[in-house]
């Protein structure tokens, strides 16, 4: 094989090694299952799994990829979702490699942007879980490497397929129309000063338009499925005016006028965001890189005005999580250290040609640029690792494994009742379980007391200023028991020990359970009140080795902190339990479990008492 020929041939073997190296990366780190609540990814998780209707906008395109990714033989239903962004961080990275390489003819320079992009927090964040943002720029950075291609070639295909793409953006979220003000300047924009002040006029309008409105037909999913499945949260009606609320995001509004939330930030916070990014010299380097630009003028346009929009949005919108609405800046900015590099490059032709000092001196700025990229990897690798994050799966399972009764009623938030909802449908945990959503506390009042009603008694997954006072509370597993208050008793009696005056500990126990998260060290504790507590008394739970060392603490009031001591009435008898991880690093062997009670305020110890022996095996090790 010819030189050439061979050059060629690993130009188009680059963008498929920056895939197959960035799917390595972040299904190395990717999540094993569920791993948040507060967010939309356990919605995506379970909606793709039932293929119902996901949040405002509907997300079809996302569902329905999502829906074949839950099909696939290995993990569970959440992994295969979250190892959907994984493939669509990767297609990303590909994209931009080509896409940079288009605009400045230099494949170094595209690979300097596209490892800044991978290692970059905020998008490896969304490479990992189930979430649309992934997916979002896999189509943005796509779209603008085939105008970019486009420009350089004049091939119509490829002004097509940027239409079909932008329609697909749409069909998935609906911040793609932050690039058409940049498409329409590509669009008008002579390439040169000597073409046509009009060159849209020998453009295949019809193809273009037919390619882009074509997508838009995956949005008769959601009225198609609605009638049937409808949205998890139950407010999707499936009328004409309930799509198009639905689709247009219209109750998002507020978020943009009138949001009780709102975030403000100063320009400070954003800078600080965009060097967290790509540190100070990747920073920098991606500014003026757009500033100075490619060899692409049309494409490198629509990368600047996308990043200028995308900014003046976010400082707009101010929600909690403005970090994902800025992704598409932030691949703008990567595009852009590329093209410092390329502009850098060239300036050091204009150095003597003698012994190599060119290519060093642009060595010199690839590797400082492709060094601050591997720093921030380097620090970004602990919290974006999230391969062994089990918490959130070990909190399910043990609230599903937790002895409720048949058909019980559990009541929390939307995303807890989700999660729960998703291991009930995926894992068949206590299907017969019935969970209400109710994420403003009057409504969660009237959840228990509809509960309370039906069946004698709820559960809540967290707890709420005035519950102690009105009702009894119990601990069953991580959940809270809510029934009525009992009947004050007259000279109770102590059956165990008396921890505290007028505080006795009946009864204990320790169950040791083995999970993907570890083992866990779950102790049951059964307490009654002998008078009325005027101590506000808190508990700690630790894992003590034989040296004396503690392995684990759990410290919390009684009832995970709903049920303080001071609202037990005389001869009332609470379960409380606790959870105790044992780090992975623990060796095996006997431990021994040791109750502390304690003054909050102080801090100060006023009992202490040993359960027992919990004995790790050697598998833990």
């Amino acid at each position: 094989m010819s030189t050439a020929r061979l050059q060629k041939l690993v130009l188009r073997l680059l963008p498929w090694g920056v895939f197959a190296a960035g799917l390595g990366l972040y299904t190395a780190t990717l999540a094993p299952t569920v791993v948040t609540i507060f967010d939309d990814s356990p919605e995506f998780q379970l909606v793709c799994y039932r293929l119902g209707v996901a949040h405002p906008t509907g997300y079809p395109l996302y569902t329905l990829l999502g829906w074949l990714f839950t099909r696939l033989p290995f993990g569970d239903v959440a992994y295969r979702l979250n190892l959907l962004s994984a493939v669509c961080a990767a297609g990303a990275l590909a994209g931009l490699f080509v896409l940079v390489q288009e605009l400045t003819g230099r494949p170094l320079a595209g690979l300097l942007s596209a490892l800044a992009l991978a290692l970059s927090p905020v998008f490896w964040s969304q490479a990992t879980i189930a979430e649309v943002y992934a997916l979002h720029l896999c189509i943005t950075v796509w779209l603008l490497a085939a105008l970019a291609r486009w420009e350089a070639t004049g091939a119509e295909r490829w002004l097509v397929i940027a239409a079909g793409l932008f329609g697909a953006g749409l069909a998935h979220h609906r911040t793609i129309i932050f690039l058409l003000p940049g498409l329409a300047l590509t669009l008008v924009l002579p390439a040169s000063k000597g073409e046509s002040r009009r060159p849209w006029r020998r453009y295949p309008w019809w193809k273009t338009a037919l390619a882009g409105l074509l997508p838009l037909l995956l949005y008769a999913y959601i009225p198609l499925i609605g009638a049937r499945a409808g949205s998890l949260d139950g407010t999707y009606r499936n009328t004409w005016e309930g799509f198009w609320r639905h689709v247009l995001a219209l109750d998002y509004s507020a978020f943009l006028t009138g949001n009780p939330l709102s975030q403000s930030r100063s320009a400070g916070d954003y800078l600080h965001l965009w060097l967290a990014q790509f540190g100070i010299v990747g920073g920098l380097a991606g500014v003026l890189g757009l500033i100075w630009s490619g060899r692409r003028r049309r494409t490198a346009w629509a990368l600047r005005l996308t990043g200028l929009i995308c900014l003046a949005f976010a400082v707009m919108y101010r929600v909690a999580d403005i970090e994902v609405f800025l992704l598409p800046a932030f691949l703008v900015g990567a595009a852009g250290i590329g093209l410092a590099f390329d502009w850098l490059a060239a300036r050091c032709q204009v150095l003597p040609p003698r012994a190599g000092l060119r290519q060093f001196a642009a060595g010199a700025v690839a590797l400082a640029l492709a060094g601050q990229a591997l720093w921030m990897g380097i620090h970004t690798f602990p919290q974006a690792d999230r391969s062994d994050d089990w918490e959130v799966h070990d909190w399910a399972v043990q609230a599903l494994s937790a002895p409720l009764p048949q058909d019980a009623v559990v009541i929390g938030i939307l995303g807890e009742m989700t999660v729960l909802r998703y291991y009930q449908e995926t894992h068949g945990l206590r299907p017969d379980i019935r969970t209400t959503a109710a994420d403003q506390e009057p409504a969660r009042w009237a959840a228990i007391e509809k509960a309370l009603t039906e069946t004698g008694e709820a559960y809540l997954t967290r707890g709420m200023a005035g519950l102690a006072e009105r009702y009894h509370l119990d601990a069953a597993g991580p959940l809270i028991r809510v029934r009525p208050k009992p009947v004050p008793a007259e000279h109770p009696s102590c059956a165990g020990v008396e921890l505290l005056p007028g505080l006795c500990l009946q009864d204990w126990n320790t169950a040791l359970r083995r999970m993907p998260g570890g083992w866990h060290a779950g102790i049951s504790l059964e307490w009654q009140a002998l008078q009325a507590l005027d101590q506000d008394v808190r508990f700690s739970l630790r894992l003590v080795a034989g040296d004396g060392s503690t392995i684990a603490q759990h410290d919390r009031r009684p009832v995970h902190e709903a049920y303080p001591t001071t609202a037990w009435q005389a001869g009332e008898s609470v379960s409380d339990w606790h959870d105790l991880l044992v780090p992975p690093t623990a060796p095996p062997g006997a431990y021994e479990a040791i109750l502390i009670l304690y003054d909050p305020a102080s801090g100060q110890e006023w009992a202490r008492w040993s359960l027992g022996q919990v004995n790790v095996p050697a598998e833990a090790s």
